[in-house]
């Protein structure tokens, strides 16, 4: 049962200072968080975890006029790094049904940011994103894969891929990854399973040329290694 002080303080606070809406820009209401109930309600979710085996597993679709991008310029441009915690964990709860997880995730990596952006924005977004991630996907009851912030490191700062023709963007990207600090721990997992899973995640997902250089800069620890992508945010093709 709430605590009737907190009820009051709680509206207090939100009448000092109002939160509204990412999507809409509507005044939230107490109780609600970063949507109204109405853009919550209206989500356009990809559903894709219920597809036998989508290459890349994703929460919701947006385009340059859906309104839903905001919340993925939120979380990268501006400071809501909160948000892109509970988009990733939204996508963890999800992804457990997901047929093409049926056999479980050994550990989950973010697309690594070059070391400027980061200490620009004051975090990774895919980071904050694979951590609600973890925390969701292990909240269901499903084993808690391991959270490796530094398996990938990026060797150089790289273009915007916002923009830029489909065909330059893995041109773009093309050895801007290696394997990063936390290899080490991906080795010792191949050394103890047969086949070890990891799921690479990114903020949003265009063409997936991101996504792809990241996986080839794992190719090295062999055929053992299975490669998965999830993002929160997908373009929709049609």
């Amino acid at each position: 049962m709430e605590n009737p002080c907190n009820e009051v303080l709680t509206s207090l606070f939100d009448f000092v200072f109002p939160r509204y809406c990412t999507v809409c820009g509507k005044r939230l209401l107490s109780g609600e968080e970063d949507l109204c109930l109405a853009c919550r309600a209206d989500i356009p979710y990809t559903y894709l975890w219920k597809e036998p085996s989508p290459w890349v597993l994703s929460l919701f679709y947006y385009n340059d006029v859906s309104p839903y991008r905001k919340l993925a310029l939120s979380v990268k441009y501006m400071g809501n790094s909160g948000l892109g915690v509970r988009l990733g964990r939204l996508l963890g709860i999800r992804a457990v049904g997901s047929p093409s997880l049926r056999d479980g995730i050994d550990a989950v990596a973010p697309v690594p940011l070059h070391w400027s952006r980061k200490w620009k924005r004051g975090y990774n977004q895919s980071e904050k994103i694979a951590e609600g991630f973890v925390e969701g996907y292990g909240s269901t009851g499903a084993e808690t894969p391991l959270l490796l912030p530094r398996l990938l490191q990026r060797n150089r700062r790289t273009a915007s891929q916002t923009g830029i023709d489909a065909g330059l963007k893995s041109k773009n990207v093309k050895g801007a990854f290696s394997p990063g600090a936390e290899s080490v721990v991906l080795g010792r997992l191949l050394e103890e399973k047969k086949t070890v899973r990891v799921l690479i995640i990114d903020d949003t997902c265009t063409s997936g040329a991101t996504l792809l250089a990241c996986a080839g800069a794992l190719k090295p620890y062999g055929p053992n290694l299975e490669i998965l992508f999830a993002s929160v945010a997908k373009v929709r093709e049609d």
